[in-house]
């Protein structure tokens, strides 16, 4: 990921293991050090240590009722809030998507839990996903296409092509339609992915160590390629 010092990342880790012992969190640091060491601009949100309030009813009534005005500046939204409950929802939603818009580049330390993503993670989706939020008023082009994102993504088992739980992946698709959904171009879309995270400790995964130990090496490569490259 080639970048200037002009440029800025927004790093969120997700994972509800806040040690060092989590995998997402060691791969995030690790990109997250070598962006900090180019003296670049950084903004950090851990959305398990500090959780993101779920929506309520008077987010999705303020949204619908945007909605219904096409897409608009960010500027003119509050004005359509009709109670305090919607102005409240507002006024906890703008500051996460305006962290999203002024980021050059998005890195999201996300564990698989149940097969798909953290419930810490999904409300801040859920937040920052406000109708036409990330939409070019005058254009109609996605104010992300530019935007890098990276998802550094582990799981405990294996999910890989030819495991018996390759169809039960729903981390990864999910968040590549998600960010697709929102203007992110495929191009500026990566994704790195440890797997058999749990090997050294579930006694059904005993005698995959080796396979656990280079898809993390080769995720720990990745994530430096990616930082650095």
């Amino acid at each position: 990921m080639r970048h200037s010092v002009t440029e800025s990342l927004l790093h969120l880790d997700s994972s509800a293991d806040l040690t060092r012992d989590s995998v997402t969190r060691q791969l995030t640091a690790s990109f997250a050090d070598a962006w900090r060491g180019r003296e670049n601009r950084y903004r950090y949100r851990d959305v398990a240590a500090e959780p993101v309030p779920l929506v309520t009813p008077a987010y999705a009534t303020l949204g619908r009722r945007v909605e219904r005005h096409g897409v608009l500046p960010l500027d003119k939204i509050a004005a359509l809030a009709e109670t305090g409950a919607e102005e409240r929802e507002w006024a906890l939603t703008l500051p996460l998507i305006e962290e999203v818009l002024a980021a050059d580049a998005l890195l999201l330390g996300v564990p698989m839990y149940n097969f798909s993503v953290p419930a810490s993670l999904k409300a801040w989706i859920d937040r920052v996903s406000f109708p036409g939020a990330f939409t070019d008023p005058d254009t109609g082009e996605s104010l992300l296409r530019d935007t890098k994102v990276v998802l550094v993504l582990a799981r405990g088992g294996g999910y890989g092509p030819g495991t018996p739980r390759h169809g039960c992946d729903f981390q990864t698709p999910y968040l590549r339609a998600h960010f697709g959904k929102l203007g992110v171009s495929e191009v500026n879309l990566s994704t790195v992915e440890a797997e058999l995270t749990r090997a050294g400790d579930i006694p059904a995964l005993a005698g995959l160590e080796d396979l656990a130990a280079e898809s993390l090496a080769n995720a720990r490569a990745a994530v430096a390629e990616l930082a650095t490259g």
